[in-house]
This record gives structure tokens, sequence and C-alpha cells, in this order.
């Protein structure tokens, strides 16, 4: 399968050196929270199915966001 060309993020496979997480910043914070969960997911689970991966992080996010969790800025710091 090749690689998905409409993509708002992704994680580096686990064993590659200096692996990272790219996620698109323009999106909505909503999504963004989902994006978010989503390449966390990979990078936890990595052979997790696509479609797994997908469901897991919406009903993750949605949850999170009824919560009333949010971005609190757009960069992350450590």
């Amino acid at each position: 399968m090749g690689r998905r060309t409409n993509l708002v993020g992704y994680a580096d496979d686990p064993r590659t050196p200096g692996k990272a997480i790219t996620l698109d910043s323009a999106q909505s914070p909503r999504e963004y929270l989902e994006s978010v969960i989503h390449e966390c997911l990979h990078c936890c689970l990595w052979d997790l199915d696509e479609s797994a991966v997908d469901e897991t992080a919406r009903d993750i996010a949605e949850l999170l966001w009824k919560m009333g969790y949010r971005r609190r800025s757009p960069l992350c710091s450590g």
C-alpha cells in the first residue's frame, strides 16, 4: 500500500534513529487532539491496524474533548 498524500500527522517507524511525530498545525484544535492521540498510538502499537488506530484515537479524543482538555499553545515545550 502506498503512502497517503492527505496526511495531517505521521509517526516515523519506531526503529528509525531520531524518530519523530509530525503534525499539521493548521488543523482545528479538536482535529489536532485526535491526530496527536492517533500518532501516539502508532508509536506505542506500531503493528496495530490503521482502522483500529483511527477508531481508538477518535474515541479517546472525544472523551478528552468532552472533559475539557484543550491545547494551551500551538507549540509543545518540554
